[in-house]
């Protein structure tokens, strides 16, 4: 864990916000890059882009405080935590500004495709930040390459306040380090969205794998989280349904644009 990455001219640099900046560097490179390769109108791209980024941050939000009981969100502002609500509801906030604007600009081309290929890259680049700022942090295990957090952070603020930790520890449990299980389901989720775009034949169709198998993800990682609610009675998180809801409608989405269309199914 390293919250504070380096310091220049007197400007301390804390790791979360350098790489969620590079996040987005590299993540619009990728984009614009594919942008360029399917020869679509460049100025008009721009635009989608920094409608993109206005509905990402609304829609981060948005979700964290949808998702948060009050008694938890208080101590996530107090440490600046933008923990996982904060990438659905970017995906969620970005996708229906971007469908917004383009619709205002009267855009008729698929672009979902380009940003499949971008947002996983950006992703796992900006888990980094969430890895060496101690945020998204995991529940207790044993396996030999779970994390500690030492006193200071938020894990073992949080484990604290809860009555986990024993008196006069200096560091958390062992921990499941969900950052880094996000960085490699990203990448896996690249290599499968690189095959696929030599199969899928309609446009569109590769940003909805990419919900599929991020959202199908994400329901799995959550029973490995600590830092998001769950409801007792069920045992299962808020973002949990909403995960499911995505996973089923683009899943039936993909089905009837590829399975359905290229196999001739009735």
């Amino acid at each position: 864990m390293k919250p504070n990455l380096f310091e220049m001219g007197g400007i301390v640099v804390d790791s979360y916000s350098f790489f969620y900046i590079l996040a987005w560097i590299v993540g619009v490179s990728v984009f614009f890059w594919e942008a360029h390769r399917r020869e679509w109108a460049m100025e008009k791209m721009l635009l989608l882009v920094g409608s993109c980024a206005i509905g990402a941050a609304l829609g981060a939000s948005a979700l964290e405080v949808l998702f948060l009981e009050p008694v938890s969100l208080t101590p996530k502002i107090g440490f600046l935590d933008f923990t996982g609500k904060t990438v659905l509801g970017g995906i969620a906030g970005g996708f229906l500004a971007i469908e917004f604007t383009k619709k205002r600009l009267g855009i008729t081309t698929r672009t979902g495709d380009a940003f499949a290929m971008a947002i996983p890259i950006g992703h796992s680049i900006g888990r980094l930040g969430c890895l060496f700022g101690g945020c998204c942090y995991g529940t207790p295990t044993h396996l030999p390459w779970g994390l500690s957090y030492p006193e200071g952070s938020l894990p073992f603020y949080m484990y604290d306040l809860a009555g986990l930790l024993p008196g006069g520890a200096t560091q958390t449990m062992a921990l499941h380090p969900a950052p880094i299980y996000e960085i490699v389901a990203n990448m896996l989720i690249l290599i499968v969205l690189l095959r696929f775009s030599k199969i899928f034949i309609k446009p569109g169709s590769l940003f909805r794998l990419y919900l599929v198998l991020y959202a199908g993800f994400r329901f799995l990682i959550e029973f490995l989280r600590a830092d998001t609610e769950m409801f007792a009675a069920i045992q299962i998180k808020p973002v949990q349904i909403f995960l499911l809801v995505v996973v089923g409608y683009f899943a039936h989405q993909l089905y009837q644009d590829e399975i359905k269309h290229q196999g001739g199914v009735s």
